[in-house]
């Protein structure tokens, strides 16, 4: 009985899709939804899912949560598809005369589980196998002999352990549109959404047979693939113009997942959809749903109409979205006198609570908002007015991607009422919000070391034409390779200098850089990282002293000239330039005998301001012979007093001149003048005529 449930089951099993998402508590919770064709059995409470490529897990249990009837609903007074219909005939499981678009959803989920390790470059793979196909399908070639695998698979980002989670993968917002009227263009989307806002796109897939090995999976081998019946392929799995010259074949828009096709050919048909999630580019998870499609005569019967103004739109971040969407149908119910009614019903993953709260119930507030929680039902017209304030929030800046922009789907589904298959109009609202400008990082150009150790680090403002700046901030660190630390953030855009307080740069070198935020809260790279300069003076007591230091960075910034400037304190508070360099290191001679000297470096930027660094110095004591003075005139006045009067390069700290007098044996000191500018002398001795 058990063997015969499970082919039973599996021989009506439609299709499905494997998902996953973190939980917050870093562990992963699974969910499987299977999509079964009524006319069989019902499904097994208790199911479980095959992990490939996975070191230490093989599968993972999954129980059934709920289950619903997704058949098409429509107006009671004409027959109708449902499960219960289909369950009712004589002879359910085994009805010869099946509905056709009976459709019940089950939904299975696992415990939360946790995935340790690296996934490999196969990703891993989750799967779940059952036998077998629906005979009933058009496309397929011998159906019954084929199995079904459904799955999906996980990749490794950036090398990152798996365990705790941090990622989920896409999910569907839209039940599959299993039964759906021909002779009419038709959309319909499965309105897939990645609650990381990882990029998505959408292709075809193919259909798979249900796997033989539990350890390795590698399709077209094991699981093989399924084969298509002439004129049909997993790239082309609706009926097209092999079928019937009118058909237009179904194409599937790889930005939106809005799939398109006209079908004049009756039938049931397998179609898979992949959906791949890109996180900064690298593609972290493959989602494949698979399911049937039952394209039935829906007599006269047309779709409502749709207006709206556009089906795409592309705002900025701060910019409201606002459009009426009205939809109308003229049409009438099978009896040829009842008017039909019209619903509107809407998803997206950024809808709020009860499609009405901007505030909240959404993934990313603010979120959009209807002016009537749906289904909104009237005849023959129906109406619904979309609003959504975009904002920094709809833009994904997670992993340090500084994603540019993110496209949002609204599925908005206008049906009718009529039976057994009511006609659809589906329309996918994609909105694309794109960041706001990002600026550049401001251009660091001087760093000045105030006296008290404080130091001034100056910066050119960066462009910003359209408004984007947020704030710049400053970071330091004792050593180049860091670890830096934020020192202050800025909010004034024309801002061009901070001082660092407390900074202590007369005793240690700090380095600097500056990020811009901007945009969407994102963090411009740093252009430069600059150094305060640390002046080191060594007095060797020669004469001379030995200057050397260090540049803000290395090279030069291309806007320093590039010449260094030393300036000597002597005495206290005269500060006076002494020399010029492009090196690194200056010798200065000293002409003091005993005297505190002190000295700075100063390197301009051709900006305007000027890099300073830390003053140094200290008591130099030498031992100089002075300049001998040279005689320039000797004479004798009326008195006869003798004047002298010499020439003199004296060392900067003479004090005074002797002067000698030869007696005819040795030379005597008769006098001394005092101040190193006087330069003559009279003497009042006598003198021979």
């Amino acid at each position: 009985m058990a063997l015969f449930q499970n082919i039973a089951t599996a021989s009506h099993l439609m299709g499905g899709e494997i998902t996953w998402v973190c939980n917050g508590s870093g562990q992963y919770v699974f969910t499987m939804k299977l999509y079964r064709d009524c006319n069989g059995a019902t499904a097994s409470p208790n199911l479980s899912i095959n992990v490939f490529n996975h070191p230490t897990i093989n599968t993972i249990a999954i129980n059934l949560i709920s289950s619903k009837d997704i058949s098409p609903k429509c107006n009671g007074a004409g027959p109708t598809i449902s499960c219960a219909a289909a369950e009712s005939q004589p002879g359910w499981p085994n009805n010869p005369a099946p509905i056709m678009g009976a459709v019940m959803e089950y939904v299975y989920q696992s415990a939360p589980i946790n995935l340790p390790g690296i996934p490999p470059s196969a990703g891993w793979i989750f799967a779940y196998k059952d036998c077998c196909r629906n005979n009933s399908l058009s496309n397929i070639q011998t159906p019954s002999a084929f199995g079904m695998t459904v799955r999906s698979v996980m990749y490794a980002y950036n090398g990152q352990n798996a365990s705790p989670c941090f990622d989920s993968s896409p999910n569907f917002l839209e039940s599959p549109s299993t039964v759906i009227c021909m002779g009419y263009p038709f959309t319909y989307n499965h309105n897939a959404f990645d609650p990381d806002l990882d990029s998505l796109s959408y292709s075809w897939a193919q259909p798979l047979d249900d796997f033989v090995s539990t350890t390795t999976f590698n399709p077209p081998v094991d699981p093989g693939v399924v084969p298509f019946s002439t004129g049909y392929s997993f790239t082309s799995p609706l009926p097209g113009s092999a079928q019937n010259a009118a058909n237009i074949p179904a194409t599937v828009n790889p930005q939106t997942g809005e799939i398109s096709f006209t079908s004049f050919t009756q039938g049931n048909f397998v179609t898979v959809i992949k959906v791949q999630a890109w996180k900064c580019g690298q593609l972290v998870a493959e989602i494949y749903r698979e399911i049937q499609v039952v394209l039935l005569p829906c007599a006269s019967n047309v779709p409502p109409t749709v207006t709206y103004t556009t089906y795409q739109d592309t705002v900025t971040a701060g910019d409201v979205v606002n459009f009426t969407l009205n939809a109308t149908d003229n049409g009438l119910l099978a009896d040829g006198i009842t008017p039909q009614t019209i619903s509107i019903t809407a998803s997206g993953n950024q809808f709020g609570t009860n499609y009405t709260n901007a505030a909240g119930g959404c993934s990313n507030p603010p979120c959009a908002t209807l002016n009537v929680t749906p289904p909104i039902s009237s005849s023959p017209n129906a109406s619904t007015i979309f609003n959504w304030q975009t904002s920094c929030n709809h833009i994904s800046t997670e992993n340090n991607c500084n994603a540019a922009s993110n496209t949002y789907n609204f599925v908005f589904k206008v049906q009718d009422d009529f039976c057994p298959a009511p006609a659809e109009n589906i329309t996918t609202v994609s909105i694309t919000v794109l960041a706001l400008p990002v600026i550049q990082s401001p251009q660091p150009r001087c760093v000045a070391v105030q006296p008290n150790g404080d130091i001034t680090l100056t910066w050119s403002t960066p462009a910003d034409p359209n408004g984007g700046f947020n704030s710049y901030h400053i970071y330091t660190a004792n050593a180049l390779a860091g670890p830096y630390t934020l020192l202050d953030s800025i909010f004034t855009y024309g801002q061009t200098s901070y001082t660092h307080i407390g900074a202590n740069g007369n005793t240690a070198s700090r380095y600097y850089y500056i990020q811009s935020r901007s945009g969407c809260n994102v963090y411009s790279q740093a252009l430069d990282t600059v150094r305060s300069i640390l002046l080191n003076v060594i007095n060797p007591a020669n004469g001379t002293a030995t200057l050397t230091w260090n540049a803000i960075a290395t090279p030069n910034l291309n806007s320093s000239t590039g010449v260094y400037t030393i300036f000597q304190e002597f005495p206290t508070g005269v500060w006076t330039a002494t020399g010029n360099t492009t090196n690194l290191n200056f010798l200065d001679t000293i002409f003091v005998c005993n005297a505190t000297i002190n000295y700075r470096v100063e390197i301009q930027d051709t900006t305007g301001c000027t890099s300073v660094s830390s003053i140094a110095g200290g008591l130099f004591q030498n031992i100089i012979v002075p300049s001998i003075p040279v005689f320039d005139t000797l004479s004798v006045d009326d008195a006869n007093n003798a004047i002298m009067n010499w020439n003199v390069n004296p060392s900067p700290d003479v004090e005074a001149y002797v002067v000698y007098q030869f007696n005819g044996t040795a030379w005597i000191p008769i006098d001394t003048v005092y101040g190193i500018n006087n330069t003559s002398y009279t003497y009042a001795g006598s003198m021979p005529i």
